[in-house]
């Protein structure tokens, strides 16, 4: 009987110490799983934690600074050419060489070049044209200034064009095939194959004509856009009087004048010749009458 109620605590005694070892043990194993769980399989960081650490990163700051802003784009200068014509009407050959006068002392004022003066005459208009190259800024003033003039303004024009984008555009491009250019010069300093530096040379060869081809397109935009063109005439009416008395217009109008006085002038002489034209009428009229009456007979 006491044998048996030993064995029984024992047995009670044993599985008391077996349970208190499995808590203990569960307890222990279940911090680390939950570690573990927080950064993910194999430790790595979990998707939540990917994603905050990638808002925070510096990429994402660079990434959003490299997108041009609204403001930014505004502050472009934008890039004009302008160009314009007018047309001045004097009365009098002397008249306009002092509007000549006038329009390049303007011209003086406001830092305006010409590339071209022609004179011609038509009939009895005499016209004198003007190519100006005007500093931009100066443009507006100095078409101002020569309106203001003293003398009549038949005509005036002005033409903006906004080239913005093709000065960016050609900007852009130079500066790229400049580094390019660069980069092959690096390539070649580094090059022992003698295929390869040929090679190299071949490109450098044709992004430098590339190079020169844009660098010409690029100066040629920027004189226009700094520099417009005013294309001025100054017209006189001339009285019939005096005509150049030379000119081959003048000359070809004498001649139908004359060719028509001579067509009057000979009209005029048959019709002052009608006593003998009357006189021969009647002589033809007789003879006619006597060989029809000898034919009768």
């Amino acid at each position: 009987m006491n044998i048996n109620l030993f064995f029984i605590l024992t047995l009670l005694l044993v599985s008391a110490c077996s349970k208190s070892a499995t808590d203990s043990y569960m307890q222990t194993e279940s911090a680390p799983m939950v570690s573990r769980a927080s950064h993910g399989f194999g430790g790595a960081p979990s998707g939540a934690m990917m994603a905050k650490s990638m808002s925070a990163s510096p990429m994402s700051d660079s990434v959003a600074d490299s997108a041009p802003s609204q403001s930014s784009v505004q502050d472009i200068e934008r890039k004009l050419i302008k160009n314009g014509s007018l047309t001045l009407q004097v009365n009098s050959l002397s008249e306009q060489s002092e509007a000549l006068g006038f329009i390049k002392s303007l011209a003086d004022k406001h830092s305006v070049t010409f590339d071209r003066e022609d004179e011609s005459k038509w009939g009895n208009r005499a016209t004198i044209s003007l190519t100006a190259r005007v500093p931009a800024e100066q443009f507006e003033t100095y078409l101002k200034s020569i309106s203001a003039g003293p003398f009549k303004v038949t005509a005036k024009s002005v033409n903006v064009s906004e080239v913005t984008d093709q000065y960016i555009d050609l900007e852009v491009r130079l500066e790229n095939k400049k580094e390019l250019r660069a980069k092959y010069l690096s390539i070649l300093k580094s090059a022992t194959v003698v295929k390869d530096i040929l090679a190299i040379n071949k490109s450098i060869e044709e992004v430098t004509s590339e190079i020169e081809s844009t660098e010409g397109q690029f100066r040629y935009l920027k004189k226009q856009i700094a520099y417009s063109t005013l294309n001025i005439e100054i017209i006189a009416e001339l009285p019939v009087s005096m005509k150049d008395q030379n000119s081959f217009l003048f000359e070809a109008w004498r001649s139908v004048q004359e060719g028509w006085q001579r067509v009057k002038y000979f009209t005029l002489g048959l019709i002052g010749l009608w006593p003998f034209m009357i006189l021969i009428g009647l002589v033809v009229w007789a003879i006619k009458l006597w060989r029809k009456k000898r034919n009768e007979d």
